[in-house]
């Protein structure tokens, strides 16, 4: 599980891009402050959520968060 902080969603709310606050032990892969993206129901609530580290996937530097989030399908 991760620790996730919501920056920048979707326009119709099914995506959502922020960054990781924390990791648990068994996390490979991601580090705290790692950009990443999610897509799923109950992506929207604007506050930190415990997330399933298989539920993400990286944003490169060049692409913003709201860029990532519109990019992932609808």
């Amino acid at each position: 599980m991760v620790r996730f902080v919501p920056g920048a969603m979707s326009l119709s709310g099914t995506a959502v891009a922020g960054t990781i606050d924390a990791i648990g032990a068994d996390v490979v892969g991601f580090a705290p402050g790692d950009r990443v993206a999610r897509l799923g129901a109950g992506v929207t609530a604007p506050e930190v959520r415990l997330l399933d580290s298989e539920s993400l996937i990286g944003i490169p530097r060049d692409v913003t968060g709201e860029q990532a989030a519109a990019l992932l399908p609808h």
